[in-house]
C-alpha cells in the first residue's frame, strides 16, 4: 500500500464548504482511479489547514492518479485553498 499526504491552506471561512467539496466532488473523481483504497482529511482547529492522506494500493496507481486526477482536483478545490 502507498500513501499520499498533502497539505492545503484553506481561506478563511472555508472549511465547511472544503468539506463539502471533498465529500461531493474529490471522492467520486478519486473512487474512479485505479487502486484508490481510502482517504482520511483533517482541518486544524483553526481552520487554516487542511491534511489529506490517500491510501492506493500501489505507488504506480498513486502516479497515475497525480496525472490525471489530482489537476481535476486541484480546479474542484480553487475556491477554497
Amino acid at each position: 500500500m502507498f500513501t499520499r499526504h498533502v497539505i492545503m491552506q484553506l481561506k478563511a471561512n472555508s472549511a465547511a464548504e472544503f468539506t463539502s467539496t471533498v465529500e461531493k466532488e474529490i471522492l467520486p473523481i478519486m473512487r474512479k482511479q485505479k487502486g484508490f483504497r481510502d482517504e482520511i482529511t483533517f482541518i486544524s482547529v483553526d481552520d487554516s489547514e487542511a491534511i489529506a492522506n490517500s491510501f492506493w494500493e500501489t505507488k504506480e496507481d498513486a502516479d497515475a492518479y497525480d496525472l490525471a486526477g489530482y489537476p481535476r482536483v486541484l480546479k474542484a478545490l480553487s475556491n477554497v485553498v
